[in-house]
């Protein structure tokens, strides 16, 4: 009995910290451009088939092949917003939120046919990074958990240092305050949105590289994870890392007993729930800023 609460509470946090990743992106494209990402989920999608083919073709290093997938997803986000999102925000001013939401599920519909067309429609694992069994108090768990939860804090600890102690992390919160105020001071708007998107989609693509030993990718592996991600920001609060980490283990945990115990139909029922409830306490979510 023992055995298998700590198992569901092992893969839980394993897949709480690959929702974390994914909301986390979310909200940091969110937090900085008011930008809701419909397209966060294609490159959850990219990533993950990067990885994929990296582990399958050139290396069988999972750190590597995340590294090559966020890497390329990181550049492919900073590209989409120099060449597309820049141009729609200096046309549309203040009226930016109903053309970046078209423009984002334009991303999202043209990447998912493109996988389609590219990959096919059939399903595609790793089945395991790590040929490792570890016995923690005689119960045998697979290494690639613990590596996931690792991981993942590692990821989280790098943001928060990047964005509260770096000159470029500065700047990038300067601009989620203010922009105007942020541009008065000298900062580059247009280039901390870019590097801002282009980070928020290199987050999708470590999240969506973790998800390879944990489920089989296709070409809509993004968009079913998509409400999962909303839902981590929406509880965790917009514009806040850690809610996006409290917010996803508690999405994992949520969806890995009730799965077990209920049935997956009701997983996601409870977490809406929570959120309906932390919501009428609690607005801005659990560690979102309250409007001043």
């Amino acid at each position: 009995m023992f055995e298998q609460i700590f198992s569901l509470f092992l893969y839980g946090i394993a897949l709480g910290g690959i929702y974390a990743l994914f909301g986390a992106g979310l909200s940091l494209i969110y937090g900085v451009q008011d930008l809701a990402n419909f397209a966060q989920g294609s490159f959850l999608m990219l990533g993950a088939y990067i990885a994929y083919f990296t582990i399958n073709l050139l290396t069988h290093e999972p750190l590597t092949a995340i590294l090559i997938s966020f890497l390329l997803i990181f550049a492919l986000g900073i590209i989409i917003d120099i060449l597309l999102l820049d141009r729609i925000r200096k046309t549309s001013g203040e009226r930016w939120l109903v053309p970046g939401f078209i423009v984002t599920t334009g991303i999202m519909l043209i990447f998912d046919q493109l996988a389609f067309l590219g990959f096919g429609g059939q399903y595609r694992n790793v089945r395991e990074f790590y040929p490792m069994i570890l016995s923690i108090g005689g119960i045998r768990i697979t290494f690639d958990r613990i590596f996931i939860l690792i991981f993942t804090l590692c990821v989280f600890i790098a943001l928060e240092v990047f964005i509260y102690k770096t000159k470029l992390g500065r700047a990038i919160r300067a601009v989620a305050l203010n922009r105007d105020a942020a541009n008065l001071m000298g900062i580059n708007v247009s280039r901390i949105y870019a590097i801002t998107f282009g980070l928020g989609v290199g987050l999708a693509a470590i999240a969506g590289s973790l998800i390879l030993p944990i489920f089989s990718i296709y070409h809509k592996i993004g968009d079913e994870t998509l409400t999962s991600a909303f839902s981590v920001v929406i509880l965790g609060g917009c514009g806040s890392m850690v809610g996006a980490l409290i917010g996803g283990l508690i999405l994992g945990l949520l969806e890995a007993f009730t799965t077990y115990y209920i049935g997956s139909g009701l997983a996601k029922i409870f977490f809406f729930l929570l959120i309906i409830i932390v919501l009428m306490i609690r607005p801005t979510g659990m560690f979102g800023r309250r409007p001043a």
